[in-house]
């Protein structure tokens, strides 16, 4: 009888599903779990072997719509608490993002997947916040800190293009300036509802100034660069602190 000849096909190496050998077979492992020191000589016959490029690509692919659980996300999390790149680490993935800019589109894609209801921190108002300190934040900062106030400067940046009107910087550390300056904004919104006192009734004034379209509206706002921000006459100026 002539020698079989066996390849990758007929071993059972490439078939799937049904056509696999162990199809319906309970794996030996089930169940069991490696010791420290197989780990250990696993990880270092793994030493300086990189996936080729085409690898990385398969790899990829692969995982293009699925999503890691909550359950595998926790874990990930959990094996990562307290760790801390050494100074190498650091320096190489500085290296690694110079020259990288995040195109306009992602950051639009960024902004939109953590708004509303998907971001972390939703419905973490008072004592749900990590930093409720018994309500001590002035109204001024209460109402820069709205999630209206967010999507408020996000429009400005995507209707400039992200770029800063004063000396043409394009992304960067850009800024959202009031025109208008919001001191100014606030005091008339206390003079609107002057019924309501700005410390015992602070909440319910909050409630209002997210319907009060004046802090809202973008054409009240422009988008400049940190730098040319920090010449402005009001930057950082509140005039009337609440």
């Amino acid at each position: 009888m002539k020698n079989k000849i066996i390849t990758k096909f007929n071993s059972g190496q490439f078939r799937k599903g049904k056509d696999h050998p162990n199809y319906g077979k309970t794996s030996a492992m089930k169940g069991k779990h490696h010791t420290e020191i197989t780990k250990d000589k696993i990880r270092e016959a793994s030493l300086g072997r990189y996936h080729s490029e085409e690898t990385k690509e398969k790899l990829r692919q692969s995982r293009i719509g699925k999503p890691l659980s909550k359950e595998h996300c926790k874990k990930l999390s959990i094996a990562h608490m307290g760790y801390k790149c050494t100074e190498e680490q650091k320096r190489k993935m500085s290296e690694a993002h110079k020259g990288h800019f995040t195109s306009l589109e992602t950051r639009i894609k960024i902004g939109n997947a953590n708004r509303g209801e998907k971001s972390g921190m939703y419905g973490r108002i008072k004592e749900k916040a990590t930093n409720w300190q018994g309500g001590i934040t002035s109204l001024h900062d209460q109402i820069r800190h709205l999630p209206e106030s967010k999507e408020w400067r996000s429009k400005v940046y995507i209707r400039d293009s992200y770029i800063c009107v004063e000396c043409g910087q394009v992304g960067g550390k850009l800024q959202a300036h009031h025109i208008k300056p919001f001191s100014k904004l606030l005091r008339e919104f206390l003079q609107e509802y002057n019924q309501f006192s700005p410390f015992e009734d602070k909440d319910t004034l909050v409630r209002l100034a997210i319907k009060w379209q004046p802090f809202w509206d973008i054409d009240n706002g422009i988008t400049m660069c940190k730098k040319c921000h920090t010449k402005t006459e009001s930057y950082l100026n509140k005039h009337y602190e609440i």
